[in-house]
This record gives C-alpha cells, structure tokens and sequence, in this order.
C-alpha cells in the first residue's frame, strides 16, 4: 500500500515539473522566452493563413464543378475576395425569354417579303435570317432551319448582317457581356455561400468604415488661389483683451476745395451776392465712442466755410465774400434711458472777414458782427438704423439762453435785430434742434439741421440741407441750400422774401474724407 502511495506521488510531481518545462521552458533567459512566444505567434498565423487559402481553394474548386456556371476568365477572381453581406437579395435575376421568331415579327417579315419577291426570294431570306439567328446564338444550324429549307443554306454563303432584314444580337462586345456574366454568377455563388453558413460571413458591410474620398475639386479662381495660400492656425491668431487697442474718440474729418455758384437773397442777414467763385469747406467732427461709453454722449464739432469771387464790375472791391460761416458746435449728456439723453447744447456763430454789398463800401457784417451764442439744457432722442445708413437726433430745451453780438461800428446792429446803440442783446427762451443724415446710396449722402428758437417774443429759424454726391475719394458735387426765417428783421429790405432769407450753393470739386472707426 505505502508503495503504490509512493509511486503516485512520484507520477504527479513528474506530471508538474513537465507542465512548468512546458510554460516556462527553464534554463532559457528571458530574451529566448519572448524570441520562443514570437516564433509561436507566427506559427498561429501562418497556420490561419494557410487554413484561408485552403478554404478559398476549396470553394474555387466547388464553383468550378458547377456546370451551369460561366467560367469565362476574369482579370480578379471574386472567389478569392472576403465575404461581405452588403444586404439580403436574390440571385435569381429578371430576365426575358428569347423565342425566335417573335410572333409579331414573323408576321412583319413574312408580309414584306410577299409583297417585294416571290416565293422562292422569300424561303431564301428566310433560311438566312434563321442562320444568322443560329450563329448569334451559338445553336447549331439545323437545330433552328427546318429541312425544307436548308438547300437555301447550304448553297449560299452567309451574305453580311446588315444586309439582312432582320438583325439579331446585342451591342454588347462578346468579350465584355462574358465578363459581367462571369462577375454576376461569382458574386451569387459567394451569397449563396454567406446563407446557407452565416459562419462564412467575413464582414458585415454596414459595419466597415466609411471609404475616403477626395475632396471635390474647385475651379474656380478662389479655388486655385487657395492652394497656395498658406495655412494659418486660428488658435494662434487668438488676440487678448490687452492686446486691443480701445478706441474711445471717434473722429471724422473733411476738407474740400470746389467750384461753386451762389444765388443770395438781397435781405440775407449777412449780406452777400450771387456769385460764381470758389468755395472751400472744414469740417472736424469728435465724438465719444458709445461702445465703450455706452451711458455718456459727447461730440465736438468744428467747421468753417469760406466762398470768395471776383468782382470786376465793382469799384471798391476786387473780390467779394459770399459766404463766411465759422462754426462750432456742443452737445453732451448722460443717458436717461433707452434712445433719450440728458443733454446740454452750445452753438457759437460768427464770420471772420469783412463783407460789403457790390460797389458800396457799407459794411454788413464783420467779425462777431454779427456773432452767435446759444446754450440750452434738454433732452436729446438718438436714433440710428443697424447699418449706420440713418440717423436722427431730436433735442428740445425748454430752458436756453440766446446772446446777439456786434462790435463793429461800422456794422448797423438793427440789421442783426439789436437795438440801436447797443452792442449785444440777451434773450431767454426755448429751442428745440434736429439732425438727420441719410446715406441714399453708397455714394449719396443727404444732411439736415434745423434749429429754431424763441424768446416768446421773437422767433428764429435755421435750416440747413447738404445733399453730396461723392464720384470718388477725391471728386465730389454738392448742393447746399440755407433757409432762414428771423422775425426780428426788417421786411423793408426785400419786400418780396419779407422776413424769409435762402442761400443756395452749387459746387464740384476736390474733396477729402478721413474717418475713424470703432
């Protein structure tokens, strides 16, 4: 008993140090194991090819044996391709029987061959075209011509197809119907193949990556022009808060020099004459950036016009000065709410040289003679459509305050609407101001001010409209008209405009626009 104990026990550690041998193959280093695991791995590769290729022999050799099957040689055997299940279909395809001679076209040919030769001409056509039938069907010849009419075979040669009333066959080249033929039945007997033993199934195609593509090819200039130009990477250009300049006074600046004709009303307050001059135009806009002072409201504007022309008939002057405008506007407040601002209003008027009516050395009008200041406290609605192409502001201030000037001595005041003897007139009020600017097209651009003011006693309007047509960067035309009403005046003057007075300017020239954006 203790023997056969012993003897098993010497069994199972020998059976133990085997296995471990086996696994671990001792006395080898660690570089022979994994060379040993490698030589392993190919082993079980190779093997699986080899039991692939065998399987794909066996199953050329089965479609071979198929005697129905073409067997017409292919330049890719799809035997040999995997198997794909792209979807479930049959391989039975539609088809149309082909009987010779069709009915309908048997009775046509019959009819015409009556009517056109006799009967012996008409058996002889007939057995030819049954021939013919026969060569493109690869079908033996007396298998299609019955017996009465093979002498007609027999004795004649074949005479060309395309001389024969009836033609048979298919455009198809031979060749090429041979290989989709052989194609079709390869690809149905590998189906066949996947639903009778799903185990065949390689691949299922819904579940293959999708193919690549080229990219569609563009021809046109922006096309070609992108294939060299360089790439840029986006996250790169990524700029900062910091790294953004903030632009915080928005400045638009005109300077224009042009040709100009005038008509001016003889009570014009300033005086003047019609003219055919040269004008020249300034203008220096400042306002303060809303996108970054989204509360606050400021702009400063400068401008002056000068029109100066000849005078040959006049016997004082050699030129005189239609028009003589330095101007300065104000206008600054704080946001209410919406489009409404608290506003505060100043606007300062004057001319700077000498004017004197034609052939007469009466001055009408000189520096601060006459010269204008107005402050008013309001409100200001601002509004401007998306595209910056309208703007309106609409001010009302029902508390201003209105001062005339006129130093000169040589200057009547009661022309300016001061009393005689005095040098300047105070005037409490209201005013009330509207600006618009209209871009009508990109090229065309219409401006209107209109600024009224009262005293309760007496009444003051303003009107002024800019209509510009801008050819290009340098060339432009406009027309200005000036409408002004001042009911302290004197109607005596020009008893046709009464207390109306219009100047009209019609001017081509250079122009020059800089601006600033924010």
């Amino acid at each position: 008993m203790k023997q056969s104990v012993l003897i098993l026990a010497l069994l199972l550690a020998a059976t133990a140090i085997q296995a471990a041998s086996t696994e671990w193959h001792p006395g080898l280093s660690y570089a022979a194991r994994n060379r040993f695991k490698d030589m392993e791995e190919l082993e079980r590769q190779s093997l699986e090819a080899d039991s692939l290729f065998v399987e794909r022999r066996r199953a050329r050799a089965l479609f071979d044996s198929i005697p129905s099957m073409r067997k017409s040689p292919t330049p890719v055997n799809l035997i040999h391709a995997p198997r794909v299940l792209k979807q479930y279909r049959s391989v039975r395809k539609p088809g149309f029987r082909m009987y010779f001679p069709d009915e309908f076209i048997a009775q046509r040919v019959w009819s015409e061959l009556a009517e056109c030769a006799g009967i012996a001409n008409h058996d002889r056509d007939l057995a030819l075209i049954l021939r013919q039938y026969a060569e493109v069907s690869g079908m033996p010849a007396h298998s299609v011509v019955p017996d009465s009419l093979m002498r007609y075979v027999t004795d004649a040669d074949l005479p060309p197809r395309d001389s024969l009333t009836v033609a048979f066959g298919d455009i198809t080249p031979a060749w090429l119907s041979e290989a989709m033929t052989a194609y079709s039945n390869q690809r149905d007997f590998i189906f066949t193949m996947m639903m009778e033993n799903p185990a065949n199934v390689e691949y299922a195609y819904w579940k293959l990556p999708v193919p690549p593509t080229l990219p569609e090819e563009d021809f046109s200039f922006r096309g070609l022009f992108s294939k060299y130009r360089p790439d840029v990477n986006v996250g790169d250009a990524v700029i900062t808060e910091a790294e953004i300049e903030k632009v915080n006074w928005l400045h638009n600046f005109n300077i224009s020099l042009q040709l100009s004709q005038a008509y001016i009303s003889k009570n014009w307050y300033q005086g003047g004459n019609d003219y055919l001059a040269i004008l020249g135009n300034f203008l220096w806009d400042v306002q303060l950036n809303t996108v970054y002072h989204p509360k606050m409201m400021f702009q400063s504007t400068l401008s002056y016009k000068l029109a100066l022309n000849s005078q040959r008939d006049d016997l004082y002057h050699k030129y005189s000065v239609s028009q003589d405008l330095f101007q300065y506007n104000l206008k600054t407040g704080y946001k209410a709410s919406h489009n409404w601002y608290y506003t505060f209003l100043a606007q300062f008027k004057t001319q700077m040289l000498n004017s004197y009516p034609a052939n007469s050395m009466t001055r009408t009008a000189a520096f601060l003679s006459p010269g204008e200041l107005n402050l008013g406290l309001g409100m200001t609605y601002t509004k401007e459509t998306g595209k910056k192409n309208l703007k309106i502001g609409i001010s009302i201030s029902p508390l201003s305050y209105n001062l005339k000037t006129c130093i000169d001595s040589m200057v009547d005041e009661t022309t300016l609407g001061i009393e005689e003897g005095h040098r300047i007139k105070n005037e409490i009020g209201s005013n009330s101001e509207v600006n618009l600017f209209w871009r009508i097209w990109d090229n065309i651009t219409y401006t209107t001010r209109l600024f009224l003011f009262t005293d309760y006693k007496t009444f003051l309007g303003d009107w002024e409209n800019t209509l510009n047509f801008q050819f290009n960067r340098f060339f432009s035309t406009q027309l200005y008209m000036h409408l002004r009403y001042d009911s302290g005046s004197d109607p005596a003057v020009a008893p046709r405009w009464n207390r109306w007075m219009m100047k009209e300017i019609l001017s081509v020239g250079l122009s020059y626009t800089f601006s600033t954006k924010g």
